[in-house]
């Protein structure tokens, strides 16, 4: 209770104007309305002379009337003086019945029983209520109930915002217009509440698991609901914001009392391990914690399983991505959204991401216009558009998260292989890697133990690569492909693939397939590289692919073999062909022929030769 101490302390301290300033907003929020100070000049912290100091109004227009004071001696008297000014008629201008209370807000620490039943006694006589609010009763009323004030006005830090009902959690959340709410009617996810209680049966210790946007957290709070409505627990909500929450912890937790916690985003909280340590049932103080729910994301569950193992046996829960039907019953439910090609847009930009597809659903349901979401680019720039902003000021961040964005997931320790990366974009592996951790404190790239990083949000990082290397140019998308092809091929594929389906723009797609042409023009003529490209972007250029393909089939010899020479084994597995031309599918090319017979002609030519050749 060190602060509590500091706190009345502090109070001793202040002048007579910021006293009577603190007094006024702590009796606004105790329920007295807004005052109107005679005792204060205008916009200052000097006191002036009026009688009350400061008065409010009743719902019956009576009238509260206030005194101040800071005198430590004979306070007494000046107590008498104070309640006689609120009775004078000729200084405040209203009768005695007018008056319903008179409250005296005082710094005095020793007031006898028999003296504050003398004050009392001279209100009753008029029928008028005396509220006497001491050094006590003030400081307790900032560390308990309004430590914002106690910041304010004292510089006190008493309440980290760290620790919190379930009603200020979701507050504190919701607050947030870019976060999906909280308060919502729990859908969908009751087979995960069943389940997660028969785990807590088995176990003081809950992980709840899975991805960003997966509604892990929606998950737990209700969790928690139902729990403390049918055992009577008292809820504690952690979530981190790097400040020690060790006090604001010990004065929540309840002593005597069956106490559940929940901690979001576990991996993110420093103190854990204080917080496990309370699991004991045995502690001599009794403050002790029954069950314990934590929310964490894939890439961290090892690291937080360990820790938690160091206290107790865990059970896990993994919830999965929200399916593209459930986030469209979400959408009927919210904003009733029932059009079914509105429905496929919205799960299509969302891909099981929950915050974005209320998103999506909101400004669909505003704009009353398929039109409004139909290209995912504005909702991205509305849903990142703060991320990005604090991204583009520092030198680097930029060019460091179109990287990530580019490979989603890189291994830390073996970074030498995007040398050739950071030679192009003139970044330096140290400023890569200082980039990653300022994009890690931000919450959007996850680090695991410092071997590796990973996107932390699979739509940001569609956003990311058309932000960076389609509208910025960061580097000339043709280069990017190149470079990044050869060292991992199926990211850079994924990246085209994310740019040609995700956005619904013309140019976009234009220019995606422009630049891979540069790249399949500037390494055609060599044997080494263009033939893993060519496999991989075929579709891209359909004459093209058919022209070489050509040129391979006509290249080859012809071996012309028996086939009743073979020697058929009766359930032998066959063996599988590895040849590049076989390997490249033939429907899909039929699809881009669009029935022109020269390509017609020119694809029969290439089956023919290609089945001469195997047969």
């Amino acid at each position: 209770m060190s602060k509590l101490i500091d706190i009345k302390y502090r109070i001793m301290q202040l002048d007579g104007g910021t006293f009577q300033n603190l007094c006024d907003a702590f009796l606004h929020c105790e329920g007295y309305g807004s005052g109107y100070s005679l005792g204060m000049q205008t916009g200052t912290n000097k006191t002036a002379s009026g009688s009350p100091d400061t008065y409010f109004l009743t719902a019956e227009n009576k009238y509260v009337m206030v005194m101040y004071s800071t005198q430590q001696t004979d306070f007494l008297k000046k107590a008498e003086e104070d309640i006689a000014k609120c009775f004078d008629q000729k200084r405040t201008g209203l009768s005695e019945d007018d008056v319903a209370e008179i409250v005296i807000c005082h710094t005095y620490g020793r007031l006898h029983t028999g003296d504050d039943k003398q004050l009392r006694d001279l209100c009753a006589k008029r029928d008028t209520k005396l509220t006497l609010i001491g050094l006590d009763k003030l400081a307790e009323g900032l560390f308990f109930e309004y430590p914002r004030l106690a910041r304010d006005f004292l510089g006190v830090s008493v309440d980290t915002g760290q620790v919190m009902s379930i009603s200020e959690f979701i507050q504190t959340h919701d607050n947030n217009k870019m976060s999906a709410p909280l308060d919502t009617e729990f859908l969908f996810r009751q087979e995960e509440i069943d389940t997660a209680k028969e785990k807590l049966s088995q176990s003081n210790v809950l992980l709840i698991s899975g991805p960003a946007g997966t509604g892990k957290t929606r998950l737990a709070l209700e969790l928690c609901k139902s729990i403390s409505q049918e055992q009577g627990d008292h809820v504690l909500c952690i979530r981190n914001n790097n400040l020690q929450l060790y006090e604001d912890f010990l004065d929540s937790l309840d002593s005597g009392k069956n106490n559940l916690v929940f901690v979001d985003d576990a991996n993110e909280l420093s103190g854990l391990s204080f917080i496990l340590n309370y699991l004991s049932e045995s502690r001599s103080d009794r403050k002790c914690i029954r069950k314990m729910i934590l929310t964490v994301r894939d890439y961290a569950r090892r690291q937080v399983l360990e820790k938690v193992a160091e206290f107790e046996r865990p059970e896990i829960l993994k919830v999965g991505i929200m399916k593209d039907e459930e986030i469209a019953q979400l959408m009927e439910k919210h904003f009733e959204i029932r059009n079914p090609l509105y429905l496929e847009c919205i799960t299509s930009i969302a891909e099981g991401n929950v915050r974005l597809a209320m998103l999506a659903g909101k400004t669909a349901a505003k704009e009353d216009s398929l039109l409004a979401i139909n290209d995912a680019t504005e909702l991205y720039e509305l849903y990142y558009g703060k991320q990005i902003d604090a991204i583009v000021h520092t030198e680097t961040g930029i060019i460091s998260a179109g990287i990530m964005a580019f490979f989603e997931g890189i291994h830390l320790e073996k970074l030498d292989i995007l040398e050739p990366l950071f030679s192009a974009m003139k970044l330096t592996e140290d400023q890569f890697v200082t980039d990653l951790k300022i994009l890690h404190e931000m919450e959007l790239v996850d680090i695991c133990q410092n071997k590796a990083a990973k996107m932390s949000d699979q739509s940001f990082s569609n956003y990311l690569i058309k932000h960076v290397f389609v509208d910025r140019k960061v580097l000339p998308l043709a280069q990017m492909i190149e470079v990044s092809f050869f060292i991992s091929r199926t990211r850079t594929v994924s990246a085209c693939n994310v740019l040609m389906n995700v956005f619904a723009e013309d140019t976009v797609r234009r220019y995606v397939k422009d630049q891979v042409g540069i790249v399949w023009e500037h390494i055609k003529e060599d044997s080494e590289k263009f033939p893993s490209f060519f496999k991989a972007f075929h579709m891209i250029r359909p004459i093209e692919t058919l022209l070489h393909l050509k040129k391979a089939i006509d290249a080859k010899s012809f071996q012309p073999f028996d086939v009743q020479s073979v020697d058929f084994k009766k359930f032998e597995t066959e063996k599988e062909i590895r040849d590049t031309i076989i390997e490249i599918h033939i429907m899909p090319i039929i699809r881009l022929l669009d029935g022109r017979s020269v390509r017609y002609s020119l694809f029969s030519q290439c089956c023919r030769r290609t089945i001469s050749i195997i047969v």
